[in-house]
């Protein structure tokens, strides 16, 4: 499989922030920098290639994240990594059925802080484990977009809802033609920062 351009930017583009200098809340001011540091969290969710309409093809999903996020002010950027489960998510093209179980995502994270909330978007580079009736799989990339809030409870600890779109381009189907599909996700989930 080769990788786009995009997927070499986002990927040095975690990197470089994830190897910035870390800025704890009390170097900012104490409470003015609820969303900064490092985090590590969980997150559960459903997957269906419709949207809003997630009742056809839905799945469980379940994973992991890590990230580190700067806040200046209002302004919160940084970037995520992520790991997850799809639960075999049904993904119908007119070339047959394919199924999403393992993912990755490397993605930056933008938002604004009002007091304890954030409101933030993503955007980023993924890869998926895709498998069709017959075959026990392939990687595939995908391109990432999302959004979502999360709410600071105190003690470093937060709560968050997020939305992801997750579109494959010229994925492998059962009858060996390429197709495009979407995935989208809605995931609750809870970041510990220190």
């Amino acid at each position: 499989m080769a990788f786009s351009p995009f997927a070499y930017v986002a990927a040095a583009a975690i990197v470089l922030i994830g190897s910035a200098v870390p800025v704890t809340a009390q170097d900012l001011g104490g409470s003015q920098a609820r969303f900064s540091g490092t985090y590590v969290g969980a997150n559960v969710g459903v997957a269906s290639r419709r949207f809003p309409n997630m009742t056809s093809g839905t799945a469980l999903t379940g994973g992991v994240q890590a990230g580190f996020t700067h806040q200046a002010g209002p302004l919160v950027v940084g970037g995520e990594l992520d790991l997850g489960h799809a639960g075999g998510q049904k993904l119908h093209s007119s070339e047959g059925v394919v199924r999403q179980d393992w993912n990755g995502a490397a993605k930056l994270k933008a938002g604004i802080a009002l007091g304890d909330t954030l409101l933030f978007g993503t955007g980023g580079f993924g890869l998926a484990k895709m498998r069709g009736s017959r075959d026990g799989g392939t990687w595939e990339e995908a391109k990432i977009l999302g959004a979502g809030v999360e709410q600071s409870i105190g003690e470093g600890r937060s709560i968050k809802v997020e939305y992801q779109r997750s579109r494959f381009d010229d994925i492998k189907t059962p009858t060996g033609r390429p197709v495009d599909v979407t995935s989208h996700a809605v995931k609750a989930g809870m970041n510990f920062r220190f």
